[in-house]
């Protein structure tokens, strides 16, 4: 349509992703207590992180193809009512395998975030206007990470962890009615192309799109070992409140938008943006090592976490720019692989981070820092290695040189 997107509509569809964001987070310092009340271990608690992230990536390969051929508010409004359903089943949860069934089915309604985007492209022609209308979305969307867990923890420790699920199911409901009357439709219904295969083989044809894929996936999942694990941390082992634990949880999504800040003042090749951050991501790494060997001190915890969560988030973002490069013409497909294979393989990779949390903190760092290293392995030897890279400075300095003459 390329006519834009009335301010209500942008609203209600940042607060649908900023209700799936809100719903994980804050319960990450409930997270001892419901432990406890379901009888069950840290680490299987944990694992509704990776179920929630598992369902997202699956519902992700089907919502897209579904929104092309049905709609995208049909789509927007039936993942919104079952983001209502879903809280209010982990809220009434009485089991470990009732509250799993509700991430579940959360997780499939947070898959509603490839047609968020969808809709984006469809109201934007001109890509400047795209990029601002979700720069003004990000913004709202980062309240969720940063104030949920505080909003979570603090009525979980008056209220019980029950309250804060409540709470955001009203919410849900109260969405899903405005929707109804704010959201329209923003790309017609069509016939599904049969190219789709061919298009998915386009987006993964080479061995670098697959490895940018990788690293997309052991990035997305250093920041669910934390979320999964950081409630036990800090509570069991380092004797905190939840209150306090929620606190310095939030601290750790301030680090993330901060990163988020830097990268969007980068005006240089995602390419550029990885090899520059390449010595930071290194310095995060070696925090982990020496945080782990501390691993009595939760200064040193605290501090290597969200140094990390600052430093990764700049190379995430080229990851993800990096891989649609070329792929203009397929983008709703590229953005689904995309995606899927974020939320995919950090359900996978993360579940090793869980099984470390479960021996030692010390184990859980140093397993962080190896995955850093290994992106950056990755990074260095299969996305833009120092052969492509100075190649490409030879050819700037010989443009540049030639200009001049």
């Amino acid at each position: 349509m390329g006519t834009g997107m009335s301010r209500k509509m942008k609203l209600a569809l940042a607060i649908t992703m900023l209700l799936d964001y809100s719903c994980t987070d804050q319960y990450q310092p409930n997270m001892p207590e419901m432990a406890r009340a379901f009888h069950v271990s840290p680490a299987e608690m944990g694992s509704t992180i990776q179920i929630h992230l598992f369902s997202c990536a699956l519902g992700i390969v089907f919502v897209g193809p579904i929104s092309d051929r049905m709609g995208r508010r049909p789509v927007i409004l039936a993942c919104q009512w079952m983001q209502a359903v879903s809280t209010f089943t982990c809220m009434c949860a009485t089991n470990l395998g009732w509250f799993m069934a509700g991430r579940v089915v959360q997780g499939l309604a947070a898959s509603v975030y490839v047609v968020v985007l969808a809709s984006m492209r469809d109201c934007y022609e001109d890509p400047a206007s795209s990029l601002q209308a979700m720069g003004t979305m990000m913004t709202l969307i980062l309240i969720g990470p940063i104030f949920a867990p505080g909003f979570g923890g603090l009525l979980g420790s008056y209220f019980g962890w029950r309250f804060p699920f409540g709470l955001l199911t009203v919410v849900a409901v109260l969405l899903a009615f405005t929707s109804c009357i704010v959201v329209t439709e923003t790309a017609a219904a069509r016939e599904h192309s049969s190219k789709i295969v061919v298009q998915v083989r386009r987006a993964i044809g080479s061995r670098r799109q697959l490895l940018i894929l990788v690293n997309v996936g052991i990035t997305k999942s250093l920041f669910d070992i934390v979320i999964s694990t950081n409630g036990f941390i800090l509570e069991d082992r380092y004797g905190q409140t939840v209150l306090s634990a929620s606190l310095y949880t939030a601290a750790f999504a301030v680090s993330c938008a901060m990163g988020s800040w830097v990268s969007g003042q980068l005006s240089k090749k995602p390419t550029e943006v990885m090899m520059m951050f390449t010595p930071l991501v290194l310095l995060a790494a070696l925090a982990l090592v020496l945080a782990g060997i501390m691993s009595e001190s939760m200064g040193g915890y605290l501090s290597s976490i969200a140094f990390l969560q600052f430093a990764i988030f700049p190379p995430i973002m080229s990851f993800h720019a990096e891989f649609s490069q070329d792929l203009n013409d397929i983008a709703g497909v590229a953005t689904s692989v995309d995606l899927f294979s974020q939320y995919m393989l950090s359900s996978v990779i993360s579940l090793l981070g869980i099984w470390a949390a479960e021996q030692s903190t010390r184990a859980m760092l140093f397993t962080m820092a190896c995955l850093v290293i290994l992106t950056e392995l990755i990074t260095r030897t299969g996305i833009c290695p120092p052969t492509s890279f100075f190649g490409e400075a030879l050819l700037l300095s010989a443009e540049t040189t030639l200009a001049q003459k």
